[in-house]
């Protein structure tokens, strides 16, 4: 599920990790995940850009859940790492660049 919304930076519901377009949890858009496997390219942001959520999370947010995130590299998804449960400021150190979520429960 993916929310637009004017809201303070990491802001994301209780219980659900979170992705964010900006640093520290700011952006416009942010996504709010459950468990399971998300292909963000599949995912538009119908706001009459055409783009996908893919290439897009700065930084994460996760409540009890972690995620590991991948990037496709054309023919495999690469795995990039785990956000641990219960963090609460992430910042990716390679922005724009994430393709999938992996939400683990």
């Amino acid at each position: 599920m993916w929310k637009v919304a004017s809201r303070a930076n990491w802001d994301c519901t209780y219980g659900y990790p979170c992705l964010f377009g900006g640093d520290y949890g700011a952006g416009a858009y942010h996504l709010e995940m459950t468990c399971g496997f998300y292909d963000l390219g599949t995912y538009s942001r119908n706001d009459g850009t055409g783009l996908h959520f893919n290439d897009w999370a700065n930084s994460a947010r996760t409540h009890g859940n972690s995620m590991t995130v991948y990037n496709w590299d054309g023919s495999k998804w690469v795995d990039w790492g785990t956000v641990p449960a219960w963090t609460n400021n992430w910042q990716f150190k390679l922005v724009d660049q994430i393709d999938g979520v992996m939400i683990n429960c």
